[in-house]
Order: C-alpha cells, then sequence, then structure tokens
C-alpha cells in the first residue's frame, strides 16, 4: 500500500491507505499493538472505549473488530477508530481484516455504536471501581510519601484524580510502590490527552529504580486520546535496574512546557498504564 503523509507531511511504514474504501490508517510511533483508522464518516458521536467481546454485544462496530483475532481494546471517536491487540502487528497485513470489519458493521441496520455500551465487562459501577484501586493499590504506597489521591469526580468514562500531601508540588506525581521486579517486560504504555489544545504538550516519564532515574521525554500531546509507549530496554543498566523499580513519575517542566508553546496550567488525562512485554 503506498505511503500517506503523515501529520508532518512525513510519509513511511507507519502511513497507509486501504485501497477501495475511504479509511487512512496511521500506526502510533511509540506502540506497535496500536493503529488508529480515521473513516470519512463518524461512527460514534461520543467517545467509546471496548475493552472485552462481553462488551461488544449490540454495537456493530465492537462486534465485528472483536471477531478479529488478538484484539483486545477498540476506541471510537467520531470518525476515527482506535483499535490495539496484545501484540506488536505488521498493520500492512492486518489492516485489511480490520478495513473489512469496519465496513461490516457500517452495513449494518443498527448504529456502528450502541447508544448505552456496557460500562465494562461485568457491568460493575465506575466510581465503585476507581476508589477499590485507589483505597487498595494507590494510597498504601503512596502514604510512605505522607500523601493520598482521590477520586475528584467523573467526566463520562473519564476519573478525575487529586494527589494531596506528599505527593503534590513540583508539576508532578508519582505513583510510588516497594522495588518491584520488571525484568520480564519491555515497555510501560499508557493512554494521554491534554484537556483542551493549549494544555502542556510534552512532559517527561521517569522510571526509579535501585540503579538511579531513567528518563525518555513525550511530546506531541494535543486533545485527542493518543497512545504512548515507554522501551525500558533502550536504558542503559546504569540508568535503570529493571529489577528494583521503585517509582513511575510524570513530570511536566515549566521551561519545557513554554518552550513547546503549552500552557502552565490546564488538565491532561492519563488512562490504561500498563507493563507489557
Amino acid at each position: 500500500m503506498p505511503g500517506l503523509p503523515g501529520p508532518s507531511g512525513q510519509t513511511g511504514r507507519n502511513f497507509f491507505r486501504l485501497s477501495a474504501v475511504r479509511i487512512t490508517a496511521a500506526v502510533s510511533p511509540s506502540d506497535p499493538r496500536v493503529c488508529a483508522f480515521t473513516l470519512d464518516r463518524s461512527v460514534s458521536d461520543r467517545s467509546v472505549v471496548c475493552r472485552a467481546a462481553a462488551q461488544a454485544a449490540g454495537s456493530p462496530l465492537f462486534e465485528e473488530l472483536f471477531k478479529l483475532p488478538g484484539v483486545v481494546q477498540v476506541w471510537a471517536d467520531g470518525p476515527r477508530v482506535t483499535v490495539a491487540r496484545g501484540e506488536d502487528t505488521d498493520w500492512k497485513s492486518f489492516a485489511g481484516a480490520v478495513g473489512a470489519a469496519l465496513r461490516s458493521a457500517l452495513q449494518s441496520a443498527r448504529p456502528p455504536v450502541a447508544a448505552a455500551v456496557p460500562a465494562n465487562a461485568t457491568g460493575g459501577d465506575l466510581a465503585a471501581d476507581v476508589e477499590r484501586v485507589l483505597a487498595e493499590e494507590i494510597n498504601p504506597s503512596l502514604a510512605g510519601h505522607g500523601g493520598r489521591a482521590e477520586l475528584d469526580g467523573l467526566e463520562g468514562r473519564v476519573a478525575r484524580i487529586r494527589f494531596v500531601g506528599g505527593c503534590q508540588g513540583g508539576g508532578a506525581d508519582g505513583l510510588t510502590s516497594l522495588p518491584v521486579n520488571l525484568s520480564a517486560f519491555r515497555y510501560l504504555r499508557f493512554w494521554a490527552k491534554a484537556g483542551v489544545e493549549g494544555n502542556p504538550v510534552r512532559f517527561r516519564v521517569e522510571i526509579k529504580s535501585n540503579a538511579g532515574t531513567a528518563s525518555t521525554p513525550i511530546g506531541g500531546l494535543t486533545a485527542a486520546w493518543e497512545p504512548y509507549a515507554v522501551d525500558m530496554s533502550a536504558f542503559a543498566p546504569a540508568q535503570l535496574d529493571k529489577t528494583s523499580v521503585k517509582e513511575v513519575t510524570i513530570v511536566f517542566e515549566k521551561a519545557v512546557v513554554q518552550s513547546q508553546g503549552g500552557a502552565l496550567q490546564g488538565v491532561v488525562y492519563f488512562d490504561d498504564f500498563e507493563f507489557a512485554r
């Protein structure tokens, strides 16, 4: 498939067109498991994430895509459908199957995305789930730093978290735990977006271990959800000891934010942090 100009006008293996259908596809430059497909029409009037086949019932778009092997998440937002698989993918080979699934979904008499998509595969309550995770998994580790995280509110399916006590200040909030062995994992993956255009557009991810602090910059943050990945194998052993990871921190630096044209105050959303092979 011929290369198409990307967001900055570049062409290459990460950008290609699906022939015979008006769909363009762009592979995430930082996460080979993820590819965003942009259609010539809207498939959903709101942002909806489907993370399981059980959640897909009633939505032809999700039903068709979850029939494909390896699909673990589908994100529909307007004309854009972002598909994630559980392993690195040759999207030029797999894109044809995704295109066929999208065409099949659009031919259905039903709306591509149902008006009421289950909150999650088990039908649980989001606020209760967030409160449980904070109480059982996050706050015990933050307590050692004199801080805690609280649910500040919900915006649709997005949870707004407030860090208080020792966790706030300096424009950086860290999620800390006892040293853990992550030698079996290669990537730290997550999704992020700015609340509106003009928010911070650049930040750093710091991973602290007994060897010190490994740091990598992340740029190009926009108001659209995008997947990001930090390749931990790229750090030298003197920077990161994956057998003793203690902390992951998101850092916003004033000088860097200003130099990139971002605002010093605003909202940045993060979701689906995970360590992956």
